[in-house]
């Protein structure tokens, strides 16, 4: 994974905070639907990235989410406030 992406999966699962593929992506400067493949195997940590529609990680089975996603209100949806929060961190 790269460091930059996961720096990003590293705060939002310490901060158990969600964000869109659509916000992460911003942040890394690629396509939102390339962020699947750059996160790897589905895994908890993961899984705090999650779909702008649904609020859940695309594909993912409930074992592969992390508990607390499923109780968090909080969804960041841009890539501004993304890095925002995580340079107020």
């Amino acid at each position: 994974m790269d460091p930059r992406l996961a720096e990003i999966v590293r705060f939002l699962s310490d901060s158990k905070i969600r964000a869109t593929y659509v916000a992460v992506a911003g942040v890394l400067g690629v396509v939102p639907r390339s962020m699947g493949a750059r996160l790897g195997p589905h895994n908890q940590t993961a899984s705090w990235i999650v779909s702008s529609k649904t609020g859940l990680p695309t594909g993912y089975t409930n074992a592969d989410i992390h508990p607390d996603v499923l109780t968090s209100t909080q969804l960041i949806r841009t890539a501004t406030d993304l890095t925002v929060r995580m340079q107020g961190r």
